[in-house]
């Protein structure tokens, strides 16, 4: 459950499209990058246009994708408790996740959105949380490569350019790793 109860406190007031009567719940142990709505969220009058075409179309997201950089790029928990200390945040920009309908919906401003298919990032984060580790192989050369280990699942994920090339399991799981 939510370690930090603050956390949800402030996340619900900052959330882009969310009221005061509407809540969130961010799993910390789980996720920094993803929120989920709960109750009746949300609260309609506070939608944008795109945002009540959206719903009506497809209902209350399982997941809020939130872009705590400006490219919604995920985040560990240390930088997001470093972007949390560094600036002043108003608002929280976020994207709706349907796991279900391979989708995720990116809304570019009230009246304009997008839908892509969830990428394999997103997916693995969907399923299965934040990495306790992320980092950049810098000896690849050819793009980007990004290694996510799982401690706790005793799993190392490889994504090439944000494209799943490769997962292992090269060390036993440790359990309850801490995440935080």
């Amino acid at each position: 459950m939510l370690r930090h109860p603050w956390y949800l406190l402030l996340f619900s007031a900052l959330i882009v499209g969310c009221g005061s009567k509407d809540e969130i719940e961010i799993q910390t142990g789980f996720s920094m990058n993803l929120a989920r709505p709960v109750n009746s969220w949300p609260e309609r009058q506070n939608l944008t246009p795109a945002q009540k075409n959206i719903f009506d179309t497809y209902g209350s997201p399982e997941f809020l994708h939130l872009w705590w950089v400006a490219d919604g790029m995920l985040q560990t928990a240390d930088q997001v408790r470093r972007i949390l200390r560094s600036r002043e945040i108003n608002e929280i920009k976020n994207s709706w996740v349907y796991p279900q309908k391979n989708l995720e919906v990116i809304f570019d401003g009230p009246e304009n959105y997008r839908e892509i298919p969830i990428g394999d990032e997103l997916h693995v984060l969907v399923q299965i949380g934040d990495p306790e580790s992320m980092r950049v192989n810098t000896s690849y050369k050819e793009g980007l490569e990004e290694w996510w280990t799982y401690y706790s699942r005793g799993e190392t994920i490889i994504f090439r350019d944000g494209k799943l090339f490769d997962k292992r399991r090269d060390f036993a799981p440790m359990g309850a790793y801490l995440r935080h």
